[in-house]
């Protein structure tokens, strides 16, 4: 056996640590493998050929819209020919289906271009509204006048889906996809109130339940996905359909809590006046155990006898044993005259 023992451990070669492109200096894993000059010139290489294919997208997009153009013309020119006349429209559904196609590709390839770009004020805007919002944690369903009875089981289900759906919206990349989480939660917002009314919902239900539902999951980035989903999204959807009227809802919800200045001041005003009542109370209790410490004291210092009452004395004529000693009762005496 030899007495050398060994040290077993991790080798790793300087080379390894190196930046990959041989510049010298050290590399980083989050920065795959370079140093931090060399990661700037590779990213702007990359992102320049991600615009370079970006345009040559569009150019193509173009050519398609000039062919599909003279197709059109060339139709029109037919109409001397009746034969040829025998042509079939594509159908709305189909042509909704392709925008949908062209839109989930172009906008998951841009996305993180162009959801909350650095030339807007989104993220400032994002950050306000969910201070807003949480600091309006107070509000209870109550106050909302929400027709939703949580504490029946499957309403407080379809209430956590709601919220599950509103929060994974900004998960989503695609605009169709946003609006789809709206939707879904919306519609186990009226599967809640038909639950809880036994009878169908109304849009004077639905508003407050979802400003309630806003309120309890607090989505993130809740300005920037409802400024990406109008800037990108198929105007179609927007305007027509329960798509378009969950997502009116959903702005309107924004918009509410983006103007809540007056609440928030109302509830610093509440937070304020709990304290000053904590305080109060907390005086209350020390005054009087201050009170019951010197009463105690004064208690053991000066203790109170009470000694036991005197026991009262009996008749003379009394046939009572115990007065054997006392002297004899006096005799009348006559004197002569």
């Amino acid at each position: 056996m030899s007495l050398k023992s060994e040290r077993r451990g991790i080798h790793v070669d300087q080379s390894d640590l190196l930046c990959k492109k041989g510049c010298g200096y050290y590399g980083n894993p989050a920065w795959q493998g370079f140093c931090s000059k060399c990661w700037r010139e590779e990213y702007h290489k990359a992102r320049q050929k991600q615009i370079q294919e970006d345009w040559e997208l569009a150019e193509r997009t173009k050519s398609w819209q000039s062919q599909s153009l003279n197709y059109t013309r060339a139709e029109e020119c037919s109409t001397n020919f009746p034969e040829r006349r025998q042509t079939k429209s594509v159908p709305p559904e189909r042509v909704e289906k392709i925008m949908d196609q062209i839109e989930k590709y172009i906008m998951t390839r841009l996305y993180k271009h162009v959801f909350c770009p650095e030339t807007t004020d989104d993220e400032k805007k994002d950050l306000a509204i969910q201070k807003r919002i949480r600091a309006l944690r107070w509000v209870t369903p109550q106050m909302l006048c929400v027709p939703v009875n949580e504490d029946i089981p499957e309403v407080s289900d379809m209430v956590v889906k709601a919220i599950t759906d509103i929060i994974e919206m900004d998960s989503k990349r695609v605009p169709r996809d946003k609006l789809a989480c709206i939707t879904k939660c919306s519609k186990h917002i009226f599967n809640a109130i038909k639950i809880t009314k036994n009878e169908p919902a109304s849009a004077d239900d639905f508003l407050p339940t979802l400003i309630y539902i806003v309120l309890k999951g607090n989505p993130p980035r809740l300005q920037s996905n409802i400024q990406y989903i109008t800037r990108f999204c198929n105007p179609s959807r927007l305007m027509t359909g329960e798509d378009g009227y969950y997502f009116t809802n959903l702005v309107s919800v924004k918009q509410m809590y983006k103007n809540l200045d007056l609440l928030s001041q109302l509830n610093e005003r509440q937070e304020r006046i709990m304290n000053e009542a904590k305080k109060l109370e907390k005086d209350l209790i020390d005054w009087t155990d201050g009170i019951t410490r010197e009463v105690q004291d004064i208690v053991e210092k000066y203790p109170l006898e009470i000694k036991p009452p005197n026991q009262p004395l009996a008749a003379i004529d009394s046939e009572n044993i115990e007065n054997d000693k006392l002297p004899p009762p006096l005799q009348p005496q006559v004197y002569a005259g």
